[in-house]
């Protein structure tokens, strides 16, 4: 039985904006320079634990035009980044959630404490939000195939 819930739309803002006022929360290149490398120790925990992997679309270099002009939900103009952390083909199924403790472990640090899952037909996403700041991360699993990584810093200065 899963212990996790489904998100809520107060969490669709959650992950946007976070609950600190915007200017108290880090700013969007930090925090994707952060991810970017807590991502790089959870793809090589994961292969070294349940694989190996070989690992594609991995976003690994912050640069200018990743940056999104956002706006939150109290109208501060702000910066979002959103990048791929790798896809792993060939993951079984019955490793995932083994997958979703190792990012969890890893992020936790950084603030990516609160867990909701999204199920569809052919596969489930479990996102941390950093409810404090803002942003997520998505970890994915498509049955009988891939499993993805990503981030989305959510809106911040």
């Amino acid at each position: 039985m899963r212990r996790d819930r489904r998100a809520t739309r107060r969490e669709a803002i959650i992950f946007y904006d976070g609950t600190a006022p915007f200017e108290e929360r880090t700013e969007a290149s930090v925090v994707a320079e952060q991810l970017v490398g807590a991502l790089a120790e959870a793809r090589f925990e994961i292969s070294e634990d349940l694989g190996p992997f070989e690992w594609t679309d991995v976003d690994d270099a912050i640069e200018p035009k990743d940056f999104t002009a956002a706006v939150d939900h109290e109208g501060n103009e702000g910066l979002s980044i959103s990048r791929m952390q790798g896809v792993a083909l060939g993951m079984p199924d019955a490793d995932y959630a083994a997958a979703v403790r190792i990012v969890t472990e890893i992020a936790t640090p950084l603030g990516f404490t609160h867990r909701s899952y999204a199920d569809f037909d052919e596969r489930t996403v479990t996102y941390l939000y950093n409810v404090r700041e803002g942003g997520y991360i998505s970890i994915g699993k498509t049955f009988g195939a891939g499993f993805s990584l990503r981030f989305e810093t959510g809106c911040r200065p």
